[in-house]
């Protein structure tokens, strides 16, 4: 035979044994229909005999593989390599997967890691230690080959015999048939001469270990009346069939071209067809198409065809990838396999693995830091953790790919420090400061309000200042000593010891490219479909917006915070068009005009004041608090001749930007993104149109007596429309500061007698949006000489100097409200004021499950001055009892008697004919991080779900998210159909 000829045979041969391999390896997944036999006996004979031949097949190359793998001279390298072909191969799969189907899945990335640990492919995890056993017997004795091939001859025929799995040789879900296969061809010498009858011998076993697969079929019906034991023989467990290739393969002398190249195209072969990702896509392409049993034959063939073609074109890949420098160095590796081998492998790679051990120190620590307990807390209970359980141990093996994630961002921005500075020690120590200091700025937050930072808190760098006058000087006498004792430690570390890193221009380059890309990419983390997203998801990242506390929890403060970065505004709500919001915006300039017929005022000759009193609610209406006397006997009593009742907040211990926005827009927070936190700081400074009240007014002031940087407010109420912005160091003057007790902060009667100085100027048109600052946190300093006054009790471990201290607080905006009630009276032009407070003090130990709904409930009362009652004012008397902050623009509006706009017509159809919408006030969680889940409650206080609502309800719902979206994330097509300006 010509050597062209033999070449081409011997391709052949190769290719078809490969081929029925590859076709076993996955023709037979549950998740395809071919073990189903239930069309017809005859096909399912067909079938069978097919099996049989691709079985055949399947053990002659496994034995082929075992005599090749007897010459491999490094089994230990060819494991290495072979490991990394499989990582390679796995990551492109999961790349692949991650940007087409947008999944990916920790359990699908340990699978392409680890292997061998997880078994993902019985068949890979053989290939990849077989070399270690096959090496091992080549040292042994031809006494102790010949005994071992016998044994596993007489192995394979038991199992043949009788009906039980005696070595597992019938399962493929173990290593057990193939290493038994390999370690036989590998024991099994080439015998060139054919014993007489030999050659007849084998085939008469192989045509009888077909001829029971092709029988099985019709014996399991006969015997059992199902398909039970149809696959008795159709596994490695059949011995005539085993027996018969092995007698055939013994005859057969291999090339060593041959067996090389078959060994390189075997684990690219076993990665396609068995590795969950790969295959999946396989088994959805054959599924795809329908016909009957040879069709689907057919089809499964030529799709294994394109398999082949696929694991060949990978296998080119493997010698460029080998000689690479770091899989080189990888080869070149000694195994820490002895405690020797660790204390050299240790001195080798000491300096590559302590960033990666801090990293995962300092993740850690950021978990445990943001816990105020030391047991887990009710709300993560259902991350698998047990009531009771010890934070750490959770931490540890509950969340364990959250803490490796969280380290695996802090790793890249060493390395990114690294590639800027050249510092090993100054880059690893700046990594682990800013997150320690970051864990502790979180914590510090969430002791106060309940949430860690937010994004939108990082950009008010002007009033960092004042935010550091609210932490105990303690802490940052202690956080700064902690950081220069660092920062001597790091510089003393690097003078004595420092570490040089061979790293070129263009790696380093990469390296602070990454970390641009990896932190840069946060911005578009909650987009629909992002790939980063998608990643971090399938690792346990759970964007959780609705309850940050829990989010923080769960995720850590590092990776939360970037959960947040990414604050759409708002998804498109369905049917939004300009045609449609033009309907919309017909709709209710009719509706305006129908209020306006029994309306005789407007807000152009008169004054409205917003004032939102800081955390001001009645501490004696949360559940378990006693107090006596009552601190606020002059609002107690005023409520009850004015429109008053409770407003329900949208925050806890903090939101006031949040509350002050809903009262001058109209706008519900829990209509936007959860991501989309602070409107102020995230939307309002970056729509090009953003409505307010005050621009009904002929002028509009704002007030607040303390720094005028929280919350972007400078920016926010130019956007509005305000002509002054009264704070302190402004152009506009606090003339009058007064202070209680010790107190840090101007008090209410601050607040007021500066507006009242604003007030006594003839105004015929004002707005005023007083945010006062008294009672606001810490309140543990023992500001006031009237915390005696009080008897306080708590049925919970709610602190009891906090709660007297806050206590007398409010007792002195009583007496501030008092006092400015009777300056309105004196006033003679008509002057309607808006009291409400914007939230509950971070202060009470209950329970949201179960008190949330009261921790959200905050006083409010709208009183009209004598002036304005002269002119039509009226107590409001209807949907009273509990209000939203959006809808005191349209009560103040009724209690006026003022005409109305459009929009003020439809904030009036909201507040009569719909529930309150709050954010969640329980604490609950929401699992679908992509949705807003609001919540509702009636004017009798009890919670309802939107499927409750009436079709007059869904309409108007359903309007007011288009109305929203419109002007805050849309077209903003009325701000021309009304003409807001």
């Amino acid at each position: 035979m010509s050597v062209n000829k033999r070449s081409i045979l011997t391709i052949s041969s190769r290719f078809i044994i490969l081929g029925g391999f590859a076709l076993n390896l996955w023709l037979w997944n549950p998740a395809l229909p071919f073990l189903n036999y239930s069309e017809s006996l005859k096909k399912a004979m067909v079938l069978q005999a097919f099996h049989g031949g691709l079985l055949f097949l399947s053990i002659f190359l496994l034995m082929a593989i075992g005599r090749g793998l007897s010459k491999v001279a490094s089994p230990l390298r060819w494991l290495k390599l072979n490991w990394l072909v499989l990582v390679g191969l796995g990551s492109i799969a999961l790349i692949i997967n991650l940007f087409w189907q947008k999944s990916l899945t920790l359990r699908d990335t340990l699978l392409v890691i680890m292997p061998i640990l997880h078994n993902a492919s019985p068949i890979l995890t053989c290939l990849l230690i077989a070399p270690l056993l096959v090496t091992w017997l080549g040292r042994q004795s031809n006494e102790v080959k010949n005994r071992l091939r016998e044994g596993l001859l007489v192995a394979f025929f038991a199992s043949f015999v009788f009906s039980e799995n005696l070595w597992g040789f019938a399962e493929t879900t173990t290593i057990t048939p193939y290493l038994a296969l390999i370690v036989l061809g590998a024991i099994t010498p080439y015998v060139k001469k054919w014993k007489k009858g030999e050659l007849l011998l084998s085939l008469i076993l192989l045509g009888i270990g077909i001829a029971l697969m092709m029988i099985m079929p019709i014996a399991s019906m006969d015997v059992h009346g199902d398909w039970s034991t149809a696959n008795r023989y159709s596994n490695y467990s059949n011995w005539a069939l085993i027996v018969g290739a092995w007698m055939l393969f013994k005859h057969v002398s291999f090339t060593n071209n041959f067996l090389q190249r078959t060994q390189e195209m075997v684990i690219p072969i076993g990665a396609t067809f068995t590795l969950p990702t790969l295959s999946g896509w396989l088994v959805k392409w054959t599924n795809y198409f329908q016909g009957g049993l040879i069709k689907r034959l057919m089809i499964t063939i030529i799709i294994t065809l394109v398999g082949m073609l696929v694991a060949t074109l990978l296998r080119k890949l493997v010698p460029p990838f080998s000689r690479l420098a770091m899989v080189q160095s990888f080869l070149r590796m000694e195994l820490p396999t002895t405690f020797n081998a660790l204390q050299r492998f240790w001195k080798r790679y000491w300096s590559v693995l302590i960033p990666w051990g801090v990293c995962l120190v300092v993740a850690f620590i950021s978990f445990v830091g943001v816990e105020t307990s030391w047991q887990i807390p009710v709300q993560i209970q259902d991350m698998g953790g047990k009531t009771g359980q010890n934070i750490f141990t959770f931490i540890l093996f509950g969340r364990p790919s959250m803490v490796i994630i969280n380290a695996v961002f802090l790793w890249v921005l060493y390395r990114a420090l690294l590639g800027l500075t050249n510092r090993y020690w100054v880059s690893l120590g700046l990594v682990t400061a800013l997150e320690v200091v970051w864990t502790i700025a979180n914590r510090i937050k969430i002791d106060s309000r309940q949430e860690p930072i937010m994004p939108g808190e990082v950009t008010m760098v002007q009033a960092y200042g004042e935010i550091l006058k609210m932490v105990s000087p303690y802490i940052l006498i202690s956080a700064l000593i902690g950081i220069a004792g660092f920062a001597v430690l790091i510089y003393w570390t690097e003078k004595r010891n420092p570490i040089i890193v061979q790293q070129g221009i263009l790696k380093r380059t990469c390296y602070v490219g990454l970390a641009i890309v990896l932190f840069g990419s946060a911005n578009w983390w909650n987009h629909s479909g992002n790939v980063v997203s998608k990643a971090l998801e399938g690792f346990g990242n759970q964007p959780t917006f609705e309850n940050q506390l829990y989010g923080v929890r769960i995720n850590g403060p590092l990776i939360q915070f970037m959960n947040n970065i990414d604050d759409q505004a708002m998804f498109k709500p369905t049917g939004y068009s300009r045609a449609e919001m033009e309907k919309l915006a017909q709709r209710y300039k009719k509706a305006a005009q129908q209020i306006n017929k029994n309306r005789s005022n407007s807000f152009g000759e008169q004054t409205v004041i917003f004032n939102l009193s800081e955390s001001y609610a009645d501490p004696r209406r949360v559940p378990g608090i006693k107090i006596s006397p009552s601190p606020t006997p002059y609002i107690d009593q005023l409520k009850k001749r004015t429109t008053s009742g409770l407003m329900l907040s949208s925050g806890y211990g903090g939101g006031t930007a949040n509350m002050e926005y809903m009262t001058l827009t109209g706008l519900a927070m829990a209509n936007f993104m959860p991501t989309l936190s602070t409107p102020y700081t995230q939307l309002v400074p970056f729509t090009k149109h953003a409505w307010s009240i005050n621009q009904l007014f002929g002028t509009s002031v704002a007030l607040h007596p303390f720094t005028g940087a929280f919350y972007n407010r400078p920016i926010v109420y130019k956007k509005f429309g305000f002509d002054r912005f009264m704070y302190l160091g402004s152009q506009f003057k606090i003339k009058h500061q007064l202070k209680y007790g010790t107190s840090t902060y101007l008090s209410d009667e601050t607040t007021y007698q500066n507006a009242y100085d604003v007030l006594k100027k003839d105004h015929s048109s004002l707005f005023m949006n007083l945010i006062s600052i008294q009672n606001h946190l810490p309140y543990d300093k023992g500001f006031y000489t009237l915390n005696d006054s009080f008897k306080v009790r708590a049925a919970n471990a709610t602190n009891l100097d906090l709660l007297k201290d806050y206590t007398a607080g409010i007792h002195y905006t009583d007496q501030a409200v008092k006092k400015f009630i009777r300056q309105l009276d004196k006033l003679k032009q008509p002057v309607t004021l808006v009291f409400y407070g914007d939230h509950l003090p971070g202060i009470y130990a209950n329970n949201f499950a179960e008190d949330g709904l009261k921790l959200h409930e905050t006083d409010y009362f709208i009183y009209s001055n004598k002036a304005a009652r002269a002119k039509g004012a009226r107590n409001l008397t209807n949907s009273s009892r509990i209000v939203a902050p959006n809808d005191f623009i349209a009560m103040v509006a009724e209690q006026t008697n003022s005409k109305v706009n459009p929009y003020i017509a439809f904030l009036t159809a909201m507040y009569h004919e719909m529930p309150v919408e709050s954010v969640d006030t329980q604490g609950t969680v929401t699992k679908d991080s992509s949705q807003t889940k609001p919540q509702f409650i009636t004017k009798q206080g009890k919670i309802i779900s939107q499927k409750q609502f009436t079709k007059r309800q869904q309409q108007l719902f359903h309007d007011y998210q288009l109305i929203q979206y419109d002007l805050t994330a849309g077209k903003q097509y009325l701000f021309k159909f009304w003409q807001m300006k």
